[in-house]
């Protein structure tokens, strides 16, 4: 969010299933992930497309 300079980030459904995909024990070591920014400043984070 400090590098997109934004107040408020929306995480998407698939990419937090994915990060507790292990439980809170073992989350994965890295997620490729898509961040847009829209006109009001929100931050929407996706998983990335392969």
């Amino acid at each position: 969010a400090s590098n997109m300079k934004a107040e408020k980030v929306v995480i998407s459904q698939r990419l937090n299933e994915r990060v507790w995909s292990r439980g809170d024990q073992k989350p994965p070591r890295r997620v490729r992930v898509k961040a847009v920014k829209d006109k009001e400043g929100v931050v929407k984070v996706d998983l990335a497309s392969d």
